[in-house]
């Protein structure tokens, strides 16, 4: 992540880890040492990150538990592809408190349904308890613009994002809680992910 936010000359960035290794391979929870927004640990995780170029007041870690339930995933083949039960991991969301009164919020929820609705739901009440302008960014793992369906919320951006070599699904979002003046912003497709980019430009007042 130290690597990412200096390629974009952003000098405040943070990094929470969800699990220390590798989901589907082995992994287990992080200490408490561990679960800081900066850690130095030289053992791999998986986790969430965030990089600004605007200030950080201050940031936040929102712990989301697993689903104790798996589902079947489609994983890539010679052949094709071939349906594999996989089990549910735990999730983090990283709260940024911006001085520029905005405070932006990513994660990566769960691929479970229903479960993943209520990690956005835990992730929205605590926001409630910070001040700013709230926006929600970050894979969602929820298709046809439930996110906003479902809330309060509204998607700033709509684009197929699924997979990145020919996206048919919306897992991807920009929510912001309250109405915002943005305008779409190109975003550069890339394949080095299998999600592609979105991307917005919004208006200070």
């Amino acid at each position: 992540m130290e690597i990412i936010a200096a390629a974009m000359e952003a000098p405040y960035w943070g990094y929470a880890r969800a699990v220390i290794g590798t989901p589907g391979v082995g992994w287990r929870h992080p200490s408490d040492a561990e679960k800081i927004i900066h850690s130095e640990s030289i053992q791999s995780g998986y986790g969430i990150g965030l990089a600004s170029k605007i200030p950080v007041r201050r940031w936040h870690r929102i712990d989301l538990s697993a689903s104790l339930i798996g589902i079947p995933l489609p994983f890539p083949t010679a052949k094709g592809f071939t349906l594999k039960y996989t089990q549910d991991e735990p999730r983090v969301a990283i709260v940024a408190e911006l001085e520029n009164g905005f405070t932006v919020t990513a994660t990566h929820l769960s691929f479970v349904p229903f479960w993943n609705y209520f990690q956005m739901l835990k992730i929205m009440r605590f926001l409630r308890t910070v001040p700013g302008r709230h926006i929600i960014v970050g894979d969602l793992n929820m298709a046809f613009n439930l996110p906003d369906r479902l809330t309060s919320w509204k998607s700033l951006a709509s684009k197929k994002t699924y997979p990145s070599y020919k996206p048919s699904l919306q897992f991807d979002y920009i929510l912001a809680a309250k109405k915002l003046k943005f305008k779409p912003l190109v975003v550069p497709d890339s394949l080095i992910s299998d999600h592609r980019p979105v991307g917005v430009s919004i208006e200070l007042d």
